[in-house]
């Protein structure tokens, strides 16, 4: 948002957040992101595979802790641009102190009101959950980015992500307290609203330790200026 400075601040801010992978929505400029990339000595970061504008997804990930497993990078229904006007950016990981293998999806889904909006983000979650139970089945899956809805709805018409809050013995929301509770810990707080989640599949539910939504601004008070006004939604998982 804010050219080189942008760059220097999400380096600052991850490195003092520390986790362990980021997933990243909006990444408008791969060259800045290798500009991110080169400010983090021990991370390795994995660009949006195709030139999407300024909607591009990215991950980054802190190579002492964690590993891409070669040729696991992949884009999910590319031909769906309704349902998907960005792809979702599939890739698999090796957490290196346990061995453990985690799929990871990373989502920028259809943004706005309206009932054609909440028509292809419904569309979205049926055809993500499809896929999940027929391809990975059997992985432990983390699902987290910008689904641009909120999942605190019992109602279909409201709630386009019900398919996956009714199958609670295959997949839950890792922050779904925090989409239920007060709107001062929320992830978009200009509107406000709480559209930036974490999903993960029953193997992982065991493992979940904490899910939290980072307020960056007491820290940096020029986060919404220079970099989102999108709060990020982190987890911390117990694999060893």
């Amino acid at each position: 948002k804010e050219g080189y400075t942008s760059i220097t601040a999400l380096s600052a801010l991850v490195k003092s957040i520390d986790p362990d992978i980021v997933a990243l929505q909006e990444v408008a400029s791969e060259a800045d992101f290798n500009r991110l990339v080169k400010l983090m000595p021990g991370w390795q970061g994995i660009f949006y595979p195709i030139d999407n504008d300024a909607w591009n997804l990215a991950y980054l990930i802190k190579e002492s802790e964690a590993e891409l497993i070669a040729g696991s990078a992949r884009l999910l229904f590319e031909n769906d641009s309704w349902a998907f006007p960005r792809p979702p950016f599939e890739i698999r990981v090796r957490y290196k102190p346990a061995g453990t293998e985690l799929v990871l999806i990373n989502l920028h889904l259809k943004c706005c009101g309206g009932e054609d909006n909440e028509s292809r983000r419904r569309s979205a979650s049926e055809q993500l959950k499809g896929y999940l139970d027929l391809q990975h089945a059997n992985d432990a899956v983390v699902m987290l980015g910008d689904y641009n809805d909120e999942i605190s709805s019992s109602s279909h018409e409201e709630n386009p992500f019900l398919n996956f809050i009714d199958d609670p013995s295959d997949y839950s929301f890792a922050d779904m307290d925090i989409a239920m509770g007060s709107e001062l810990w929320w992830s978009y707080p200009s509107w406000p609203s709480h559209i930036d989640h974490i999903l993960v599949s029953d193997e992982i539910t065991s493992m979940l330790d904490t899910t939290v939504v980072f307020k960056v601004s007491p820290c940096y008070p020029d986060y919404s200026y220079v970099l989102s006004d999108h709060r990020p939604v982190g987890i911390t998982l117990s694999l060893l």
